[in-house]
């Protein structure tokens, strides 16, 4: 019988976050993708495709979503109640 050894990939290290000013005032222009209220501010997703974070890291800029404060601080303070009531759309 052969042996089954687990492949335990090389932790990769993150490279520097991608920041991007203008186009975190561009999604300020928009509504709350909650409940269409402004002023909104740069929300940075927590889960889904292409993002990449890590312990005290956000995602880049180009994975951020506009929410006014109230809904920001909700989202943070009961993240999986938020995915409970909104689903995936968008994923924060």
């Amino acid at each position: 019988m052969s042996q089954i050894i687990p492949f335990n990939p090389p932790r990769q290290r993150l490279g520097k976050r991608k920041q991007d000013k203008d186009h975190l005032d561009f999604v300020r222009t928009f509504g709350c993708s909650i409940c269409g209220r402004r002023p909104v501010e740069a929300h940075h997703l927590m889960h889904g495709e292409g993002v990449v974070r890590g312990t005290s890291r956000k995602a880049d800029d180009r994975y951020a979503v506009p929410l006014c404060d109230p809904c920001h601080k909700k989202l943070h303070m009961a993240p999986a109640s938020y995915q409970i009531k909104y689903g995936d759309k968008p994923a924060l």
